[in-house]
C-alpha cells in the first residue's frame, strides 16, 4: 500500500508525476494533444494544451506556442505530444514536432525545451531517451494507488470518456412524473425556490425526491428558467430573479456577468459543483435524448468552462449540439474563449478545489 502523497511534490522526470502533474492541471487525460508547461526556479508555473496539427501544417501550432511561452518569465518548457488513438502517427513522426518548437523558440530567444514525452495509447517515453517505455495503464494504476496529486480513476480519463460518464450515475427513473411536473407550471420565483433547496440538499449529500428531481428537469426546458438556475448555482438570487424581468432589473447586469464569468470575483464554486451532480443525476434518470437532456448538456459545457476546463466543456456542448444543433449556448461558449474566473488563480474553481481538499 502506498501513502498518500497528494501533497508532495511531483517529480516530472518520471512517468508518474509527469502524467499526475498533467492531469492535476487540466482535469482530464489529453489525448490528440500538444501540451506545453512553464518551468520556472524548477516548479512549473503555466499550462497549454492544443490540439496535435497535420505534420504537414504545423505553421498555426507554432506561432501559439511561440506566443504563449515567449515574456512569460519561464526559463524552460516541457513538451507533451499525447497520441490520436484512432489514427496514430507513432512516436517517430512526432519526433519531428518537438524539434521544431525548439527550433522556433531558438530563433526567436525564447524558453528551451528541457524535456520531452511521448503519450501514446499503450506506452509513454521520453523523446531522445535511451530509457524504457512505460506502460501507460500500469502509470495510471500507480498515480491512483499513490493518490499522487489527490488524482482518482475519475480524474485520469479524456473529455470524451468524462461526458460518457456522466450519464450513468447512480439516479431514480423519474420520467412518468414529467407531465405532472408540467401540469404544476410553476412561475419563476417557485422554480427558484425549488431549485435553491435542491442545491442545499446536494451540497449537504441530502438525497432529492423523484418528483423534486421531474420539477427540476422540466424547469430546464424553457430558456430563462435554464438561465436563472445557472445565475443561481453561482451564487445570487437576486440577480438570478433578474433573468426574467428583462434588462431594466436593477440586477440585470450582474446576472449577464455570473453568466459571462465577468464578475471580478469568485462565485459560489459549492454551487456550481451541486447543480453538475444534479444534473448528472437528471440525464441519468431519463435515460433519453430529448430536450431537458440537450439542456443539461448543455449547461454542463458552461459548468465546465467556468471552471476552465474547456475541452471537457466543448464535448459537452458537441453532444447538445449533436442532439439539437439549433441550441445557442454552446455557440456562445465556444466563442468567449478562457472563462475570466479561471484566469485568476485566487478566482478559480482548481484554486477553490485545492483548499477544500487541503
Amino acid at each position: 500500500m502506498f501513502e498518500n502523497e497528494s501533497h508532495k511534490a511531483l517529480n516530472v522526470n518520471e512517468a508518474t508525476g509527469y502524467l499526475a502533474s498533467v492531469v492535476h492541471a487540466l482535469g482530464y487525460l489529453p489525448e490528440n494533444s500538444l501540451v506545453v508547461q512553464g518551468i520556472h526556479d524548477g516548479m512549473t508555473t503555466y499550462h497549454l494544451r492544443v490540439d496535435l496539427p497535420d505534420l504537414d501544417h504545423t505553421g498555426r501550432v507554432l506561432a501559439i506556442v511561440r506566443d504563449a511561452t515567449i515574456g512569460t518569465g519561464s526559463e524552460a518548457i516541457i513538451i507533451g505530444v499525447y497520441e490520436d488513438h484512432q489514427a496514430p502517427q507513432g512516436p517517430t513522426a512526432l519526433a519531428s514536432l518537438v524539434s521544431e518548437i525548439a527550433a522556433e523558440l531558438e530563433l526567436f530567444n525564447g524558453p528551451e525545451v528541457v524535456m520531452s514525452w511521448y503519450v501514446g495509447a499503450e506506452d509513454m517515453h521520453r523523446f531522445n531517451s535511451a530509457e524504457a517505455s512505460s506502460n501507460v495503464a500500469q502509470v495510471v494504476t500507480e498515480i491512483c494507488d499513490r493518490q499522487l496529486a489527490g488524482l482518482t480513476r475519475d480524474s485520469l480519463v479524456t473529455p470524451a470518456q468524462r461526458v460518457e460518464r456522466f450519464a450513468t450515475v447512480e439516479a431514480p427513473e423519474f420520467a412518468d412524473l414529467l407531465d405532472e411536473a408540467r401540469a404544476a407550471d410553476l412561475d419563476a420565483a417557485q422554480v427558484l425556490t425549488v431549485w435553491e433547496s435542491a442545491l442545499e440538499r446536494i451540497t449537504k449529500h441530502d438525497p432529492i425526491l423523484p418528483s423534486t428531481l421531474a420539477t427540476l428537469a422540466v424547469s430546464l426546458e424553457r430558456t430563462k428558467h435554464r438561465d436563472a438556475v445557472m445565475v443561481l448555482a453561482a451564487g445570487d438570487r437576486a440577480a438570478a430573479a433578474a433573468i426574467y424581468l428583462g434588462d431594466d432589473a436593477p440586477q440585470h447586469e450582474r446576472a449577464e456577468k455570473l453568466l459571462l464569468g465577468l464578475t471580478g470575483q469568485a462565485p459560489d464554486w459549492s454551487g456550481i459543483d451541486a447543480l453538475a451532480e444534479i444534473l448528472a443525476v437528471i440525464v441519468s434518470g431519463l435515460k433519453g435524448n430529448g430536450p431537458i437532456t440537450v439542456q443539461s448538456y448543455s449547461v454542463m459545457n458552461w459548468v465546465e468552462w467556468a471552471k476552465g476546463r474547456g475541452s471537457i466543456g466543448g464535448e459537452f456542448g458537441d453532444k447538445a449540439l449533436a442532439m439539437d444543433p439549433t441550441i445557442q449556448l454552446p455557440r456562445l461558449i465556444d466563442a468567449m474563449g478562457l472563462c475570466r474566473w479561471a484566469a485568476v488563480r485566487e478566482h478559480s474553481w482548481s484554486d477553490w478545489n485545492r483548499r477544500r481538499n487541503q
